[in-house]
């Protein structure tokens, strides 16, 4: 693969060439993704905390869409249906979750995780593994922050995504009485 260009700050990607499959692609995304066939934002109120899941299986965006939803949360949800739509959604809007399958086709999840550690500006955003394929190597990773086989552990989901939010809550100040 080369990456002649990619600048996630701005919304724009540009050249990302993968080798022997011909694939080049050019994009300016807007701050806020629209709905499309397999690319959803879920029409949820705006939090401050953004997470996106990669899958290419659309009953499993769909599980994930319906789970996520009953959870209550007020999460802004991005989904991608292969890494090269993540890093579209990933420069319309910065995640603070990348919850990521590994084996999908375009840009796979190891990859994924590679040109997004590798920008600056989108390094330190942790990755949530979820595959049918073994990825317990990829914890090695600084991003990486979990790795979980299929069928999706939704209970352990829930309660790392709880953890993440409280952390980037603001401290509730006491008022004098």
């Amino acid at each position: 693969m080369s990456l002649t260009y990619i600048s996630l700050d701005d919304g724009r990607l540009e050249s990302l060439n993968l080798a022997g499959k011909g694939m080049y692609g050019v994009a300016m995304c807007q701050k806020c993704p629209t709905n499309s066939q397999n690319n959803t934002a879920l029409q949820q109120p705006c939090s401050d905390f953004r997470l996106l899941i990669v899958e290419d299986d659309p009953t499993l965006r769909i599980i994930w869409k319906i789970t996520l939803e009953s959870w209550g949360m007020s999460l802004q949800v991005a989904m991608a249906e292969d890494g090269y739509v993540a890093i579209v959604q990933i420069a319309a809007a910065r995640p603070d979750l990348i919850i990521t399958d590994i084996g999908m086709p375009n840009i796979d999840g190891r990859m994924l995780i590679d040109i997004v550690s590798r920008v600056p500006s989108t390094a330190d955003i942790p990755f949530v593994v979820v595959s049918g394929l073994k990825a317990d190597d990829l914890l090695d990773r600084p991003s990486v922050i979990g790795c979980y086989p299929k069928p999706i552990p939704f209970y352990e989901i829930h309660q790392l995504i709880t953890q993440l939010v409280q952390r980037r809550a603001p401290a509730k100040l006491s008022l004098p009485a």
